[in-house]
């Protein structure tokens, strides 16, 4: 009996947004640790989050890139599980009704041996979401720290189907000396980010309907 691993691929991208997706801390790194942590990415009592309004036109945009459909309505959840650097104790995702549904990306492979040729992944979805803070460790001895400059980060999580990538594909993705496209999967899709920022925001209509206030960037 022979075997075939089929793998998809999960790709977490930050968005561009000057402050972060729940609160008005800024997205800098680099700073000294735990300069842009505000009481929200702490979890302070009392707290609550405000959606970043840049994120969700960056997610509307690259759904738009995509042929994907942008959802009329999209809802946040509570993911639950422990991390040090997850003052909460979850992270704010989505799960059932994500932003963005579908969509599929071409680009040109060129293999180590062979004639380079098209590919098309298709996309399940992309949803918004927080990332977590950071661990450090070794610092001091014995012990560990806890920084939360990266705590409330926007992420859009992309999730290809699982039949979009072989075994064989997989190996020469990962390998740089052997293609590129791994590198230019990421940056075509970073470059969407980067690029649809000039586009008129006239361009695109703000359909989510959140029961939170919605907050410029």
């Amino acid at each position: 009996m022979q075997w075939e691993v089929v793998i998809g691929l999960e790709t977490h991208v930050q968005l561009s947004t000057h402050s972060k997706i729940f609160s008005g801390a800024p997205r800098q790194f680099g700073d000294a640790p735990n300069t842009n942590a505000c009481f929200i990415d702490m979890a302070l009592p009392g707290s609550l989050p405000v959606l970043n309004r840049g994120a969700v036109e960056r997610a509307i945009r690259f759904g738009l890139a995509i042929d994907a459909k942008v959802a009329n309505h999209s809802v946040f959840d509570r993911k639950n599980y422990f991390y040090p650097d997850l003052p909460k104790g979850y992270q704010i995702s989505q799960f059932e009704l994500p932003v963005v549904v579908g969509g599929k990306l071409t680009f040109a492979v060129e293999p180590k041996k062979g004639d380079p040729y098209m590919k098309t992944i298709n996309l399940t979805r992309a949803h918004l979401e927080e990332d977590a803070g950071k661990s450090i460790h070794g610092l001091v001895q014995g012990s560990s720290g806890i920084d939360l400059n990266r705590a409330g980060t926007p992420l859009l999580e992309i999730v290809t189907e699982q039949p979009s990538y072989k075994w064989g594909i997989l190996l020469s993705l990962g390998k740089k000396q052997e293609s590129k496209t791994t590198v230019w999967i990421f940056q075509y899709w970073m470059s969407i980010y980067l690029d649809l920022l000039i586009i008129s925001s006239r361009n695109v209509t703000i359909s989510l309907q959140h029961a939170i206030q919605l907050r410029i960037l």
